[in-house]
């Protein structure tokens, strides 16, 4: 009996939302947002091929004061998130003059790739300050597959797809058909 890998999925939360706005194919008017994304399917898709373990979803809090609103509908999207079992794994953040700026996401985000026991890492990003973490878990002999989204704009840089085992491209067709959003 062959057994399947053990995966786990960490998701940049900031990435897929910025992206999904300008996602190439996406009709003239769709707008996705986060909450019009599955984030199970996405992970499920994702680790496709293994025994998911475990889905991370890395994001900033919010800052109660500044605007309850938009904080009150984080919150309630975290729950939902948590209730489907995936685990939320929270930054700050922090104001430089008139800017909010995450801060503590992306170490947090490497840390637990690097620390996570499975057999294959599938990071959803497209930020190649990964690439440490990426090298140092293909150093303790983890598999790394990269998922990004084909963007108007900015692209992954190459020698990050590079250096990971596998890379996968959604576009707004792909996600449609997988059940990422509607």
């Amino acid at each position: 009996m062959v057994t399947k890998p053990r995966m786990s999925v960490f998701i940049d939360a900031e990435y897929v939302i910025n992206s999904a706005k300008s996602i190439k194919g996406k009709p003239f008017g769709v707008n996705i947002s986060k909450g019009s994304i599955n984030w199970s399917n996405l992970a499920n898709n994702a680790a496709r091929i293994g025994n998911l373990q475990h889905t991370y979803y890395y994001t900033s809090i919010l800052n109660k004061n500044e605007n309850k609103e938009t904080y009150n509908d984080q919150e309630r999207h975290l729950e939902k998130l948590q209730s489907l079992g995936i685990v939320t794994k929270l930054g700050k953040m922090v104001k430089i003059k008139d800017t909010w700026v995450q801060k503590g996401v992306d170490i947090q985000m490497a840390i637990d790739i690097v620390m996570e026991k499975c057999d294959i890492a599938v990071l959803i990003t497209g930020d190649s300050d990964f690439e440490p973490a990426v090298k140092k878990s293909k150093e303790y002999g983890k598999e790394i597959f990269l998922v990004t989204f084909a963007r108007n704009g900015g692209q992954t840089p190459k020698d990050f797809i590079d250096i990971c085992d596998s890379h996968d491209v959604i576009d707004y067709g792909t996600g449609k058909r997988n059940g990422i959003w509607n």
